[in-house]
């Protein structure tokens, strides 16, 4: 790197919508290293390619192995082509300097605080790749406000109810339950089979993220909700934002959860939901490669929606950009679309592929589908949402955690929502 700028992008807060955990971080290196949709251009021919293009990931995990693998697969059909793979530990600091110097990789992730007005200061548009709202998922969170499209999601991730079908067999449960009561019918049966039936991982938080904005995205059916609250001037905590607290919360009072939640930490809460010592977890995929990874075989994890979802929701991985800078746009593109061809990058990362129609790469998800819910996918929200909820300093992970200790939930509405309409008024003044 060359110089070291400061760099100021307008903040917003961006809440995990289904957050990945990619396993052990190193230190920045550098390694040489049936088409998804009918209506989808094709790679542009490998004569045409030249170029020595530079791929920077946050997959520190897998770059030099599995990135890499991919990297030589393109290069040996474009000769004309050299890819390097450069990993970050600490991407968005990095990517935000490389950007500020102008010094962007060729192909990277997209950095989460550039606004789509700014999107074509520091990216290319790759609306010449082919992909469109019917064959991308997430297509419109690309677009720039100029309507071109810069970002194309690396992958897509399905969030529900990811089970032991050990622990189920262990307990006598036939069938995945559909209703709140079928659920807690299912706990029943778990704990009174000595298998804690709901993991947490209390302690750690950011387990419990999908109690608020995905559950109230599935359990209304409508991922836009956040949007259209702000232009109602509603509070945040009302009746339906809170369904997915206090079911957690119920189901720590019955004892269905960890009984020291403290103690509950992630870590211990995935190796026990692997060996069957735990029954189920409210969560996204992703999970289910680390369970396997942690010895659970793969047949023996499943996924269903959760009991009277309206919808199963698909949130986004990480998105591939192409430089603005970069000397060689044709072979950038090309790697692109090579890795989001048939799932390529989607198998090497374990996640899910980012286009419509490819079959799941994570055991558990064609179980999840099979429920016929219909899909929705993350919405862009509204500026004056994330503002607001900046500007109230609520940390909403560990406003999960108290509600489900608290005696008296009724304060703990009142105290958070005077935050939330405090933080309006100071955003939208009225």
């Amino acid at each position: 790197m060359k110089r070291l700028l400061t760099f100021a992008f307008s903040l917003s807060l961006v809440v995990p919508v289904v957050a990945c955990s990619n396993g052990q971080s190193v230190s920045p290196a550098s390694t040489p290293a049936a088409t998804a949709a009918a209506t989808a251009k094709p790679t542009p021919d490998a004569n045409n390619l030249q170029g020595k293009i530079v791929f920077g990931t946050h997959r520190t995990d897998i770059a030099e192995t599995k990135i890499k693998a991919l990297a030589d697969e393109f290069m040996k059909a474009n000769p004309g082509v050299q890819v390097t793979i450069e990993s970050y530990k600490d991407w968005k600091q990095i990517l935000k300097t490389r950007a500020a110097a102008s010094e962007l990789p060729d192909v990277t992730i997209a950095l989460p605080e550039i606004t789509k007005a700014d999107l074509p200061k520091y990216y290319m548009p790759l609306d010449d790749l082919g992909y469109n709202k019917d064959n991308l998922w997430f297509y419109a969170s690309g677009l720039g406000e100029d309507g071109k499209l810069y970002k194309v999601n690396s992958g897509a991730a399905y969030l529900g109810v990811v089970y032991s079908k050990t622990a189920f067999q262990a307990a006598g449960i036939t069938k995945t339950p559909t209703t709140t009561e079928e659920l807690f019918a299912a706990f029943q049966k778990l704990k009174d089979k000595g298998i804690i039936p709901l993991g947490t991982g209390f302690k750690d938080a950011f387990t419990l993220d999908p109690y608020f904005f995905q559950y109230t995205h599935v359990s209304t059916g409508n991922a836009n909700w956040r949007n259209d609250l702000i232009a109602k001037a509603g509070d945040l905590f009302n009746t339906e934002f809170l369904k997915g607290f206090n079911l957690a919360r119920e189901a720590y009072q019955k004892g269905f959860t960890e009984p020291d939640l403290m103690s509950a930490n992630w870590e211990q809460t995935k190796k026990d939901l692997a060996a069957g010592k735990v029954g189920m977890m409210f969560m996204a995929d992703w999970l289910v490669p680390q369970l396997i990874d942690l010895g659970a075989k793969s047949d023996a994890v499943g996924m269903f929606p959760h009991p009277e979802s309206k919808a199963v929701y698909v949130g986004p991985d990480k998105p591939f950009v192409v430089s603005k800078n970069t000397k060689y746009p044709e072979a950038s593109k090309a790697f692109v679309k090579f890795m989001l061809t048939n799932s390529r990058y989607a198998q090497a990362s374990g996640v899910n592929s980012s286009i419509k129609g490819d079959k799941a790469v994570i055991p558990g998800v064609e179980e999840l589908l099979l429920s016929k819910l219909p899909i929705i996918e993350d919405t862009a929200v509204d500026i004056k949402f994330q503002d607001t909820l900046n500007k109230s300093q609520i940390n909403l992970s560990q406003v999960v955690q108290e509600y489900m200790l608290s005696k008296n939930t009724d304060d703990v509405v009142k105290k958070y929502n005077d935050k939330w309409q405090k933080a309006r008024l100071e955003v939208l003044g009225k």
